[in-house]
């Protein structure tokens, strides 16, 4: 799905729920009027995954697809803002995540370089025969 191809799905979604004597109840019964991105794949004919990819390959291209409590484009830069604010905080948190793992994978890999490497045991000696190890 292309970057124009998602916008415009957004856009035919959003104008079902701008339509006169519109039930928001018709689709999903718990959400309120907003496009989702259940929405979205239902009445594209996609995948989920397929509009989550186009959703990010869209901001790459530097199209504020907000999703917050529903997928619209950003029109002001507010709110263009805010997305860039949430996606900088979701950034950091996930730097913090992997320096916390990064750092006791390293623990892990000292402690694990510090043990002495086992050495495998020796097959036990086993006498089949008793009376003929005497000769021996």
């Amino acid at each position: 799905m292309t970057t124009e191809e998602l916008v415009r799905l957004i856009e035919k979604v959003d104008a079902l729920h701008r339509a006169p004597n519109h039930d928001p109840r018709e689709h999903l019964p718990s959400y309120g009027c907003h496009v989702t991105i259940g929405e979205l794949f239902s009445v594209g004919g996609v995948s989920r995954r397929e509009v989550e990819e186009a959703i990010q390959h869209a901001r790459l291209e530097g199209v504020p697809i907000l999703t917050d409590g529903g997928v619209r484009v950003a029109q002001t830069a507010e709110e263009a803002f805010g997305l860039y604010r949430w996606l900088r905080a979701r950034l950091m948190t996930q730097m913090r995540t992997a320096w916390a793992v990064r750092s006791q994978a390293m623990l892990m890999d000292r402690g694990e370089r510090s043990r002495p490497a086992a050495t495998p045991e020796p097959f036990p000696q086993v006498v089949l025969f008793p009376e003929l190890d005497v000769a021996a």
